[in-house]
């Protein structure tokens, strides 16, 4: 998640591999982050009776 973050934010510009470059694609970034977030809490956390968002407010997402 701290990669994914990183690339998102654009912080190193060697971990930004995506084709979004304008503001107006955000869009396409940010349905596919919530797609696999969803994925995430359904298939890993939510059959081990864990909260991705409970996680996620962690201090450094340490999970």
């Amino acid at each position: 998640m701290k990669a994914a973050n990183r690339a998102v934010a654009h912080i190193e510009d060697l971990d930004v591999d995506h084709p979004i470059k304008v503001e107006s694609d955000h869009w396409m970034l940010l349905d596919s982050i919530t797609w696999i977030e969803t994925l995430i809490d359904a298939k890993i956390y939510a059959p081990n009776q864990r909260s991705l968002a409970n996680s996620m407010a962690l201090p450094n997402n340490v999970m």
